[in-house]
C-alpha cells in the first residue's frame, strides 16, 4: 500500500470578522490508478490555530455500487487550540471504474466543508482490461466480447471427460452437486456404473442440444441421475409447502427446482455467464432473475469455486466473470434483456440547523450539499426568510450538480441586539421527497455591547464565547490595561503592557463577565461569555 502526504488542512484564527472560519490548503484528493487488491491513502495534517478547541465529528463519504471506496479509519476527533491532528484518507477500488465524488467534513467550527476525491480503480486480472468504466448493456457486449475470445470449444465426450476425469474430482471421488452423494470414478463408463450424468444448469433442450453451448463446462455440473432427471427443464426458485421430492437439501415441487444451499451460488453466476455469453433462450433466466441475484449476493464464490473457473479457463482459454468478479453483477441491473440503469436522485445536506446564537467572532458559516445519486440534480430558488441576521455570502443563482457534484453554501451572519433569532435557509430541488429543503438558522446576541453592534468599537475579542483561552486586540492602542469582573462586579483578572493578550480562561466559571480596557483617557468595554 503506498503513503503520500499530499496537503495539510489548516483551521485559521479569525481576526477578521468575515473571515472563512476554516482554510483547507488544498481539497483534491487524486489517488491516480490502484487495484482492486491494493490500497492507497494520503495523509492530512489538521492544524488548528483558532481560538476554539475543534472537533471533527466525522467525515461523510458516499457509496457507489454499494461500496465505499474513499474512507478513513478516524473521522471524529478534537484538536485543541494550536495542536496539529495527522488522518490517512484510503482509496480501496471495488470496481474498475473511474471514481469522482465529493466527501462532507463535518465540524462543530462554523460548519461543514467539501472535499473533492478521484482515483481510477483496475482489476487486477488483465483479462477483464476491456470492461474499464463500462456499464449495464455497454458492460455486458464488452464482456460477451471478451468471454468469446479465443474460446476453445470441446467436444461433448471430452467436456464429461475432463470434468468427471479432473475438473470435479477430488481424491478419484466425485460429488453430486444437488444431493451430496459421492462415487468414486473419473471417466464416463464409470460415471455412467455409477448412475451419474452431466446436469446442464441451463437446459440444453432450449438450445437444441447445440454447439458450443452444449460443451460448455462453465454451466455443466456433475450430478447423479435422479437429481437431474427432477431438475429437468425446471426453472429454479423457492419450494414452498411440501415438495414431491427432496434429497440432500435440495428440492423439486409446485413447478420449480431449488438447489441445496452449496450450488445456489454457482446455479446463478453460472446462468448469468451463459445468458451473457450466448443469450437467454426462450426467456428461460428472465422469470428467475431475482431469485437467482438473491443466491448471487447469499452465496459469494468459495475456493472451490474459484479453483473450478480456473480449470476450466485452462482447457476452453475463458472464464466466467462473475466468479472472478461478482461486483460486475452490480454494474448491470438486466442479465436477461436490455440493461438501464434505475435512475436514482439523491442529495445529501450536511446539516438542518445553523445556531450561532451568542457567537460573534466569526460571521461565516458553511452548509455542504453534494448529489448522491447517479442522475443529475436541480437546485432553485435558494431563499432565506428574513435577512436581517443571516444572508448569503455572494448572490446564489440555480444549479445543476452532476452524480458525484457538491456545493458550499457559506451564510454571513451579522449579529443584532436581537436575543432571539429563528429564520429559514430554503431552497427547491427535484429529487423525490425533498421538493424543498428548510435549513433552521438560529441566533441570539442580546448581550452585545453597542460598540459590537454598530461596529465602531476597535475592540476585538474571540473568540467569544469562550472555552480556554480568549484573545483580546485592542486596534491602535498598545500597554493598556484589562481587566475583567463577574456578574458581581468582581475583579477576577488584570493585566497590562501588551498590545495582545491571550488569556487563559479555562478555570472561569461558565457565564457573563465584563472586560474593560483603558489607556488615559480612553476605556472600551464589551461582554465577554465563557462556556
Amino acid at each position: 500500500m503506498m503513503k503520500k502526504n499530499i496537503f495539510s488542512i489548516i483551521f485559521l484564527l479569525p481576526f477578521m470578522i468575515f473571515g472563512q472560519s476554516i482554510d483547507f490548503s488544498a481539497k483534491y484528493f487524486d489517488f491516480q490508478t490502484v487495484i482492486d487488491t491494493d490500497s492507497d491513502s494520503i495523509q492530512l495534517t489538521l492544524t488548528n490555530n483558532s481560538g476554539y478547541d475543534i472537533s471533527v465529528t466525522g467525515i461523510k463519504f458516499m457509496q457507489i455500487y454499494d461500496a465505499q471506496p474513499f474512507f478513513v479509519k478516524d473521522s471524529v476527533f478534537s484538536i485543541s487550540i494550536g495542536n496539529a491532528y495527522d488522518i490517512w484518507v484510503y482509496f480501496e477500488p471495488e470496481q474498475n471504474i473511474l471514481h469522482q465524488m465529493k466527501a462532507v467534513v463535518k465540524t462543530d467550527f462554523r460548519g461543514d466543508y467539501l472535499i473533492s476525491l478521484k482515483g481510477i480503480g483496475n482489476f487486477s486480472n488483465s483479462y477483464y482490461d476491456n470492461s474499464y468504466n463500462k456499464i449495464e448493456q455497454d458492460l455486458k457486449a464488452s464482456l460477451k466480447t471478451i468471454t468469446g475470445q479465443g474460446y476453445n470449444s470441446l467436444s461433448y465426450s471430452g467436456a464429461r471427460d475432463n470434468m468427471y476425469g479432473s475438473i470435479d474430482n477430488v481424491g478419484g471421488d466425485v460429488e453430486c452437486v444437488y444431493t451430496g452423494r459421492v462415487a468414486t470414478f473419473n471417466t464416463r463408463p464409470g460415471a455412467n456404473s455409477n448412475s451419474f450424468n452431466c446436469e446442464h444448469t441451463f437446459p440444453q433442450g432450449f438450445f437444441n442440444q447445440s454447439s458450443p453451448m452444449r460443451s460448455d463446462i462453465h454451466h455443466l455440473f456433475s450430478t447423479d441421475v435422479t437429481s437431474n432427471s427432477r431438475r429437468g427443464n425446471y426453472p429454479f426458485g423457492i419450494v414452498s409447502g411440501s415438495s414431491s421430492w427432496s434429497v440432500g437439501g435440495s428440492k423439486q415441487g409446485g413447478g420449480v427446482f431449488e438447489p441445496r444451499d452449496a450450488q445456489k451460488g454457482q446455479v446463478a453466476r453460472a446462468l448469468f455467464y451463459f445468458v451473457l455469453r450466448y443469450e437467454d433462450y426462450s426467456s428461460h433466466v428472465q422469470g428467475q432473475e431475482t431469485i437467482l441475484r438473491t443466491w448471487f449476493d447469499q452465496y459469494p464464490p468459495i475456493a472451490k469455486d474459484i479453483d473450478r473457473n480456473n480449470d476450466i479457463y485452462a482447457l476452453q482459454n475463458n472464464r466466467n466473470p462473475f466468479v472472478d468478479y461478482p461486483q460486475l453483477l452490480k454494474r448491470i441491473s438486466k442479465i436477461s434483456g436490455n440493461s438501464v440503469a434505475t435512475g436514482v436522485k439523491g442529495l445529501y445536506v450536511s446539516r438542518d440547523t445553523v445556531d450561532m446564537t451568542g457567537q460573534t467572532d466569526s460571521t461565516l458559516y458553511t452548509i455542504s450539499i453534494m448529489n448522491t445519486g447517479n442522475e443529475s440534480v436541480t437546485i432553485t430558488n435558494f431563499r432565506i426568510s428574513n435577512t436581517t441576521n443571516f444572508d448569503f455570502s455572494s448572490a446564489q443563482s440555480d444549479r445543476t450538480l452532476l452524480p458525484g457534484e457538491g456545493y458550499e453554501i457559506q451564510l454571513r451572519v451579522t449579529p443584532t441586539l436581537t436575543p432571539l433569532v429563528d429564520e429559514t435557509l430554503s431552497f427547491d430541488t427535484d429529487v423525490s421527497g425533498m421538493g424543498t429543503v428548510d435549513v433552521t438558522l438560529l441566533g441570539g446576541w442580546s448581550t452585545l455591547s453597542t460598540a459590537e453592534v454598530d461596529g465602531s468599537s476597535k475592540l476585538r475579542v474571540f473568540p467569544n464565547p469562550a472555552k480556554s483561552a480568549v484573545s483580546v486586540v485592542w486596534q491602535n492602542q498598545k500597554n493598556y490595561d484589562l481587566e475583567i469582573y463577574n456578574v458581581v462586579g468582581k475583579l477576577v483578572y488584570s493585566s497590562g503592557s501588551l498590545e495582545q493578550k491571550q488569556i487563559n480562561v479555562s478555570d472561569f466559571e461558565s457565564g457573563s463577565y465584563i472586560l474593560k480596557t483603558s489607556n488615559g483617557s480612553l476605556r472600551e468595554q464589551t461582554t465577554l461569555i465563557i462556556k
